[in-house]
């Protein structure tokens, strides 16, 4: 008769973030990629088709990663550190400075258009550098401490 294993805390919330923000960002671009190629339009056209293209794929794989992660499949487990890996690593390609200013552009266009009074009125183009910074240091962070807590033996161990 085997034994049912308990799935700690880590491995439980790891799972489902990864799960619930890779179909919320399927969901999303499926039906933006106007705005997507807005985002990325200082490269050319057939280069933001393969970054769509690996930034799909990506999710799809995360989202099966999230799955194996809650199983306890060691394979998944190796699949999420390379991940994090990539994810740490590859943080420009994640994060280029000119898909931020582009929506900054257009956050600072939306509001301006709505009429929407802001207390302290800064324009989102001038937070521009401060929320790369932000945005690449969370990521970096998140995988860095997510690799860490995979590469655990007491973890490793849990999985089959």
């Amino acid at each position: 008769m085997s034994k049912k294993r308990k799935i700690p805390l880590g491995i439980t919330l790891f799972g489902l973030w990864v799960i619930l923000t890779s179909l919320l960002w399927i969901i999303v671009w499926s039906f933006n990629f106007n705005y997507y190629r807005y985002l990325f339009s200082p490269i050319p056209a057939w280069m933001i088709g393969i970054r769509y293209a690996c930034a799909m794929s990506l999710r799809v794989l995360g989202f099966f990663t999230g799955l194996g992660v809650l199983r306890l499949s060691n394979n998944f487990r190796k699949v999420a550190i390379g991940i994090l890996i990539f994810n740490a690593s590859a943080i420009y390609w994640r994060h280029p400075y000119y898909a931020f200013r582009n929506h900054s552009a257009y956050l600072d266009r939306l509001f301006q258009n709505s009429h929407i009074a802001i207390p302290f009125s800064p324009s989102f183009s001038s937070l521009t550098g401060i929320s790369v910074i932000t945005a690449c240091a969370i990521d970096i962070i998140f995988s860095l401490c997510f690799i860490y807590y995979f590469t655990r033996q007491r973890i490793k161990n849990l999985f089959r």
